[in-house]
């Protein structure tokens, strides 16, 4: 599904190119826009701000998803087109079920928020988004930055560089997680559209966790994902061989559809990434650190930084870095990735024991970041005692040390 060229209301003219900004966001993914959007919501802003993205047009190529939290609102909730309250974790023989009371499983299509963030920030006189812009450097010239692309030189007090990392590699104490996946229409009803699969078939080898991940959008219709945690990089040829044998096995030769394809790599690594060497140039999205390190999950993350630095821009102060969690919350999730790297074979056993000794919103809050102790006692408790003292060792005084 293609999308017509999406810009700001106000046409694009070399002139624009001579203008100095506030701020400008070099990349339109997930963060540009989120922030785009906090921008466009402001009552009154200091200076104009520009995002320039490459793409000329969105497409429908990936969603995204998270645990719904009643305690935060946010304007991605009224984007959500699939909810579930049923999911289940299984693997090793074992089968866990969670049913949320109050933490739905929530599933946004790319095609709507781009859609929705784009929209909104069409509204604002203040900020501004080109697409089909390629940018070709971004260097800090002593008060100004200058951004050079395509279409002219830029100018901005600001630069938020929000594209993705050009090369990905795992942190020697963390995972990348990578995946592909395709949205299927099958003939026949094939799925239960209230209960999702979180992790199916959790298996594992000394190079990754690996598993399926079913979200069920009708009885008809799912995307499905091959998924690796891996501790190296695996080829997407190969996750799509496993992809197309999952589906062979749950189509049982019946005839399907396939809507669409979808694929990504996420890193999961403790350590935050390193920044540009200016505080006028600042990293965001994925690059810039703001994935839930232990789940890669990272939307309302970014939404969450995107408000915050909106706020500070538009009080005319500096923005603010990637949302990188509480100090227990990266202390646990530096732990919990030496943990499973450290033991990728046991790793589905960790997974299963985090959900066998918890409700669905306590499993939901945990992985959301929740650092409530009625939460984190109940996965704390479960786990295998060596692995993670091991891990803990190492984390509060260092490998070497832990090794002497």
């Amino acid at each position: 599904m293609g999308f017509s060229k999406i810009t700001q209301s106000r046409a694009f003219c070399m002139s624009d190119a001579c203008r100095t900004y506030d701020c400008i966001v070099v990349g339109g993914g997930a963060a540009g826009l989120c922030l785009g959007v906090h921008l466009a919501k402001l009552q009154s802003q200091k200076g104009p701000c520009l995002i320039l993205e490459r793409r000329s047009q969105y497409v429908d190529d990936r969603s995204w998803c998270f645990w719904e939290n009643p305690n935060e609102i946010s304007w991605i909730d009224r984007i959500v087109s699939k909810q579930w309250w049923h999911w289940e974790i299984s693997g090793c023989e074992e089968e866990v079920d969670h049913r949320a009371v109050n933490r739905p499983y929530c599933y946004v299509r790319s095609s709507d928020f781009y859609q929705s963030a784009c929209s909104l920030i069409k509204q604002s006189n203040d900020v501004n988004l080109q697409t089909g812009v390629e940018v070709s450097e971004i260097s800090d010239s002593g008060g100004v930055c200058l951004v050079r692309t395509d279409h002219g030189d830029y100018r901005a007090k600001h630069v938020i560089d929000a594209r993705p990392a050009v090369s990905l590699s795992p942190d020697p104490s963390g995972l990348l997680q990578i995946f592909v996946g395709s949205e299927i229409s099958f003939s026949k009803p094939m799925f239960d559209p209230r209960r999702a699969v979180l992790m199916g078939n959790l298996n594992a080898d000394d190079r990754a966790v690996w598993f399926q991940y079913v979200l069920p959008l009708d009885a008809h219709r799912a995307l499905i994902e091959e998924t690796a945690f891996a501790s190296e990089w695996i080829e997407a040829d190969e996750l799509d061989r496993r992809l197309k044998v999952s589906i062979q096995n749950l189509a049982g030769g019946q005839t399907m559809d396939i809507l669409r394809h979808e694929k990504g790599v996420i890193p999961m690594q403790s350590t935050p990434p390193q920044q540009r060497g200016t505080s006028r140039i600042l990293r965001a999205g994925l690059a810039g650190g703001a994935v839930r390190a232990s789940t890669g999950y990272a939307l309302r993350r970014i939404d969450k930084w995107a408000k915050q630095c909106a706020a500070q821009l538009g009080a005319g102060r500096p923005p603010c870095g990637a949302y990188s969690g509480t100090v227990v919350e990266r202390s646990l999730d530096r732990i919990f990735l030496r943990a499973v790297r450290a033991n990728l074979s046991r790793a589905p056993e960790f997974f299963l024991k985090m959900a066998k000794g918890t409700t669905g919103d306590q499993f939901a809050a945990f992985l959301t970041g929740s650092t409530d102790p009625r939460v984190l006692f109940p996965v704390i408790s479960r786990m295998p005692k060596r692995p993670f003292l091991a891990a803990a060792t190492q984390n509060w005084i260092g490998p070497s040390h832990a090794s002497s």
